[in-house]
Parts: structure tokens; C-alpha cells; sequence
């Protein structure tokens, strides 16, 4: 999805006024917008679809609802560790000012176990059964985007 600040203000157009308010202040933007981590999510493939489709939900002015996963890594950074190529972990969630905690919003979500299928008179059910529920916290990451 990229860097939150930098699309905020393309999208609201403030993009120019930022940059010479921060030049009279004696910083460039770039600078600035470099200091935000990279979420590294939805970059490509499927992820960068959703974003897409909301952000030109979001351009057309339709009230919509994103959902989406919050993955505590991101894409993975390469690093030389003594001459080898590694993978670490991207600690991108360190430092997020454009998401706050809905602690009064949580979804049940379920993991391992299987679908077991019964008859119940004429109709067929399907039930999850013996799986690990985690109760997931809601986020919201507030945006209005203008264009994909």
C-alpha cells in the first residue's frame, strides 16, 4: 500500500503546500515522507487489486468498508549477514500513526479443525468443529484517495 503520508497528501492535494511550508522551515519532503515506514502490504497480485478497488471506491465518494489483514511483518527486508543473504523480519507496525485500535470492534476467527457435514431433515449442514478461535482487534486506517 505504501507510504500513508505521501499518498494523504497527492489525494487531498496538499502535496505543494507541505513541501514549500517545510522548505521555509529548512526541510525537504522527501525527507519527511522517508521517515515513514513502508507498510509492504498489498504491493502486488491480490493486494494491490483490493487496494486499487478501494481507492477508486473512495474517489467516486461511495461510502465503503476495507477489510483486510493486519500482518504484523510486512514484506521481508534483505540483509548480508557475514557474506550471506538474509531474510528479517520488517518491523513496520513499530511506529503506525495512521491506524487506531477499535478494542470495541472484535471478529472471532477460526484456525486448524475441519467442516464436518450433517443432516439435518432434508437439508445438508456444513459446521467447523474443532479449530482455535482468536478474537482479532478491528483497526481503522482512515483515508479518502483520489486515484489507483
Amino acid at each position: 500500500m505504501g507510504r500513508a503520508l505521501d499518498n494523504a497528501m497527492l489525494n487531498v492535494g496538499m502535496k505543494d503546500v507541505a513541501r514549500e511550508g517545510l522548505s521555509e522551515l529548512g526541510f525537504r519532503l522527501e525527507d519527511v515522507i522517508t521517515q515513514e515506514k513502508d507498510a509492504a502490504l498489498g504491493n502486488g497480485g491480490l493486494g494491490r487489486l483490493a487496494a486499487c478497488f478501494l481507492d477508486s471506491l473512495a474517489s467516486l465518494d461511495y461510502p465503503a468498508w476495507g477489510y483486510g489483514l493486519r500482518y504484523k511483518y510486512g514484506i521481508f527486508k534483505q540483509e548480508l549477514v557475514n557474506g550471506y543473504q538474509v531474510e528479517v523480519p520488517d518491523y513496520w507496525l513499530d511506529f503506525n500513526p495512521w491506524e487506531f485500535p477499535r478494542h470495541d470492534i472484535t471478529v472471532d476467527i477460526q484456525f486448524y479443525g475441519q467442516v464436518n457435514q450433517y443432516q439435518d431433515g432434508e437439508k445438508t449442514r456444513m459446521v467447523w468443529e474443532n479449530g482455535e478461535i482468536v478474537d482479532a482487534v478491528a483497526f481503522d486506517c482512515p483515508s479518502k484517495s483520489k486515484s489507483c
